[in-house]
């Protein structure tokens, strides 16, 4: 200990001993601060597949422009092209990768008509939960396994996982749902993977963005929609059109939003540029769940008290709809090589956490008795 701090000593020659820690502290801090100040400015235009103003859906990356514009003093900044600027969002993927596009903050299942796989790291019916999906991605191969996926079909991106909500509803009706039946031959709109299941099941499904579905079904083309969670589907005026709102939402218990970056200009960035997008990105993810469990809980109050039915399916209808999702997913998984590549590591996972998962949570019925009912 006398050694270093002899040789710390001579290295700075000053008198008093406590001083060259001070002296080293702040030269550290002012290279810091040249380094910012050196740093290049870089903007980078984002196509939007979502409108910023949708809470914990598109506002995830509006917050992350804000912050980022903040801790860099303006120099590193986010040019968000709001939806009907940007290309649509099946659009986006091959926009960003051929460099006509710096960025997209996107949902991966609109990449599916590119790359299969994508839509596992979108949204799974009867998938993971979001805490569930960020320690798979986070902790167990996730991250990695995306690049190596998108990488590998030949897609120039980089991908930041950007923002994450809660369950969707699984669908505003005209009526309830008590049987598979009443998918057979219905008119809805619908998204991923869930959207084959109620293929699956004779509904005629249609892949609909979210500014056309309320002529949609004003003009009767559709019977039955679902878009996304309760607070954004209130926003777009569903519960206008619909008095049958349905939970759960076993198409989409978690749904991910990523900020996706062409890779040339992801690695034109400096490293400080990235670490703070990286971690703008992570706070955003977490932030969007909480908005998004907040602002549902008063939808659905909101909701009802404009005369919707919040229905639930029952459940035995539940586990019709996980044995046909598990077969339209095992053909997808049989057709293409990454896709089962994926599912088998989200298999893997899931085999680990659901029995951790079956015992770490308090039932909800012991909160309904804590809670709901009157003292």
């Amino acid at each position: 200990m006398r050694r270093e701090t002899a040789e710390a000593s001579a290295a700075v020659p000053v008198g008093r001993l406590g001083r060259p820690l001070r002296l080293g502290m702040a030269a550290a801090l002012a290279l810091a601060s040249v380094g910012a100040a050196s740093a290049q400015p870089a903007e980078l235009t984002v196509g939007m597949a979502f409108s910023s103003r949708l809470p914990a859906l598109g506002s995830p990356a509006a917050w992350v422009s804000e912050r980022l514009e903040t801790l860099t003093d303006g120099s590193l900044t986010l040019a968000l092209q709001e939806p009907g600027e940007a290309p649509p969002p099946q659009g986006l993927l091959p926009a960003v990768s051929a460099g006509e596009l710096d960025a997209a903050y996107t949902w991966p299942g609109y990449d599916r008509q590119h790359l299969p796989a994508a839509v596992l790291f979108s949204a799974v019916p009867f998938g993971m939960k979001p805490w569930a999906f960020q320690a798979w991605y986070r902790f167990r191969g996730g991250e990695a396994l995306m690049q190596e996926v998108y990488a590998g079909a030949g897609y120039a991106v980089h991908l930041e996982l950007c923002g994450l909500v809660s369950p969707e509803t699984a669908g505003w009706f005209r009526g309830p749902v008590e049987s598979l039946q009443a998918f057979d031959g219905l008119d809805i709109r619908f998204a991923g993977l869930g959207g084959d299941v109620l293929a699956r099941l004779g509904a005629d499904v249609h892949r609909l963005p979210d500014f056309a579905i309320n002529e949609a079904l004003e003009d009767g083309v559709i019977d039955a929609t679902e878009f996304s969670i309760p607070v954004v589907d209130q926003r777009l005026g569903l519960d206008q059109l619909l008095k049958f709102n349905l939970l759960p939402g076993w198409h989409q218990p978690s749904s991910a939003q990523y900020l996706m970056v062409n890779r040339a200009r992801w690695e034109a960035l400096t490293e400080r540029q990235r670490g703070l997008i990286r971690l703008a990105c992570q706070a955003a993810t977490g932030r969007a769940l909480a908005e998004a469990e907040s602002a549902n809980a008063e939808s659905l109050r909101q909701q009802q008290a404009y005369g919707v039915r919040i229905a639930s399916i029952p459940e035995r209808v539940l586990h019709q709809l996980a044995d046909v999702a598990q077969t339209v997913i095992r053909e997808q998984a049989e057709a293409d090589e990454a896709f089962a590549r994926v599912w088998a590591a989200q298999r893997e996972f899931m085999a680990d956490y659901v029995p951790w998962d079956n015992r770490a949570h308090v039932p909800a019925s012991v909160y309904e008795r804590l809670y709901l009912e009157a003292d």
